[in-house]
């Protein structure tokens, strides 16, 4: 049995549909707003059934405004929201919902506007062959 890497599913479904960069773990050092970072915020599995109940999913949209990150977040969860039920790459995936709305997160480093949440997917935990 082989588990999906999540980050990279859900990475690769967003940068299809975004026009902005989708990062995995973190951003890359010639990344400049608009751009998106996901990375994984923790998980629980069913104990009967081979699904994340759900897999969670931190996100931050960063913006060059207050008003452009919120923005981007806005239209990111829309497109997480119309996904599934599917099978993706092997990937199964039933939904996505957000856990936390949009919180303003402090970039000491760089002082770009960014918005941060949970996002939490639904999926098996184990991917089709």
């Amino acid at each position: 049995m082989t588990q999906p890497d999540v980050i990279e599913f859900m990475r690769t479904m967003l940068a299809s549909q975004m026009a902005c960069p989708v990062r995995g773990g973190r951003a890359e050092p010639s990344d400049v707003p608009p751009f998106i970072v996901i990375e994984e915020a923790g998980s629980l599995r069913s104990m009967y059934l081979p699904v994340y109940l759900p897999f969670r999913i931190g996100m931050t949209c960063f913006g060059e405004t207050e008003r452009e990150a919120s923005e981007l977040w806005r239209t990111t969860t829309d497109i997480l929201h119309g996904l599934g039920p599917l099978i993706e790459d092997g990937v199964g995936m039933f939904g996505a919902y957000d856990e936390t709305g949009p919180q303003p997160r402090d970039q000491a480093e760089t002082r770009w506007p960014a918005r941060y949440g949970v996002i939490g997917v639904y999926l098996l935990d184990m991917t089709l062959t």
